[in-house]
């Protein structure tokens, strides 16, 4: 892969594809608008931008793409040319760690190793912020990203599985859980008191944090050292002391959820892609909503026979009733209510009639080099954005992230 450095604090990147989501790619109908460039923000001490304003994204007539590098997103033209990135353990390599989503169309993102990326709509188009955090969380490794009381949070832990000679051992991080501040302007430390039971001072660190199926907020402690210890806790609510759980009901919580428990639109999104695999997999929706306090996994049945190969594939949910996933190639499938068109003629209501019927629609993002797969998929209003990564077996090489027209 060619190297390549663009710069892009306070630079103006307006573009979008323009994909038709109906059997693919085919070309949308009419002319497909060129994509534009401005080429500055203004003065970084401007009133009028925004602390941490990147770059504001409009609609044009193809993909946009960026690479994390060190000093934040950089646009590239596609995965094939973004710098040479040596393989390195997920838990020690830059890659989209999670998604989360707003009531108001905003998408915040966790970059591991880096910090928060946050998309807003805005009048003059996707605003993206960025608020590294580099200092505080290179050592350590996004365990989650997840919504605390309205606020995107994530959880930092020291992952040693991967250390070179297996006795590495370490610390846990001083601040757990950072916050991202109002307006996207900073983050901020965050005390979970759901955490007080397991005092860093004794050595104890959180390397899981996920909401179950009853309801209860799950997390484990992990204390390593010459007597290696694990704990399991849950809580209703995160603000509250934890109660002893144990690794069963931890497991039996995780599963995912079924037919009975989910969304229509999800449901019809999952039934139309495991038809595309021909009933050779299993597949695992792992979905993003705003209604979510974090990401959740849904499967049409519970368990799994061990006949057929489990596959993740990730998804939207956009309430009431919208849905998308993907498959790490970008096939896709969305679904959702259908327009039935206007009301009949001899009405005083020229408003459109929704159906109460779910569709769906196969749609296929840009193909990727080999190697690469798409990992994570989000809304951020209209704007559909994709992670993606370079991956061999566990170990993540470039990575970053897409940004085109939504279905």
């Amino acid at each position: 892969m060619a190297n390549r450095t663009v710069p892009l604090r306070f630079r103006v990147f307006i573009f979008l594809a323009g994909l038709a989501f109906a059997g693919g790619c085919s070309p949308r109908t009419g002319p497909v608008p060129e994509p534009a460039l401005e080429t500055s923000l203004g003065d970084e001490g401007s009133e009028d931008i925004p602390r941490n304003l990147t770059a504001i994204v409009r609609s044009g007539g193809a993909p946009l793409w960026f690479e994390l590098r060190a000093d934040g997103p950089a646009p590239i033209p596609g995965p094939a040319d973004a710098q040479e990135e040596p393989f390195a353990p997920w838990p020690q390599a830059r890659h989209v760690a999670g998604f989360a989503a707003g009531e108001d169309g905003r998408l915040i993102m966790a970059v591991n190793r880096d910090g928060f990326l946050a998309w807003e709509p805005r009048k003059d188009g996707l605003g993206l912020y960025r608020v590294s955090g580099r200092e505080a969380w290179d050592p350590y490794t996004a365990a989650s990203l997840f919504m605390y009381r309205g606020t995107p949070a994530v959880l930092l832990y020291g992952d040693d599985f991967f250390s070179p000679d297996g006795t590495e051992t370490p610390d846990p991080p001083a601040v757990r859980v950072w916050g991202l501040g109002t307006d996207f302007q900073e983050m901020e430390e965050t005390e979970i008191p759901a955490f007080a039971v397991l005092p860093q001072a004794e050595g104890w660190d959180v390397d899981t944090l996920s909401p179950g199926k009853d309801g209860f907020w799950y997390y484990r402690g992990v204390r390593r050292g010459a007597a290696p210890e694990i704990r399991y806790f849950r809580t209703r609510d995160l603000a509250l002391p934890g109660e002893p759980s144990s690794a069963g009901v931890f497991r039996n919580a995780m599963s995912p959820y079924t037919e009975k428990d989910m969304p229509r639109s999800i449901r019809t999104a999952l039934e139309e892609a495991e038809r595309m695999t021909q009933g050779e997999k299993n597949l695992v929706a792992a979905v993003v909503s705003p209604e979510f306090p974090a990401r959740r996994h849904f499967a049409l049945r519970a368990g799994n026979s061990g006949e057929r190969e489990v596959l993740e594939i990730a998804g939207f949910y956009r309430p009431p009733d919208t849905a998308a996933v993907i498959f790490p190639g970008g096939q896709g499938i969305f679904a959702g209510q259908k327009s039935a068109g206007p009301l009949s003629a001899g009405t005083d209501v020229s408003e459109t009639v929704v159906s109460e019927t779910i569709v769906s629609e196969a749609f296929t993002l840009p193909v990727l080099p080999e190697g690469f797969v798409y990992t994570r998929i989000g809304f951020a209003g209209p704007v559909l954005i994709a992670a993606w990564e370079e991956q061999q077996d566990w170990r993540i090489g470039a990575a970053g992230f897409m940004v085109i027209d939504g279905p």
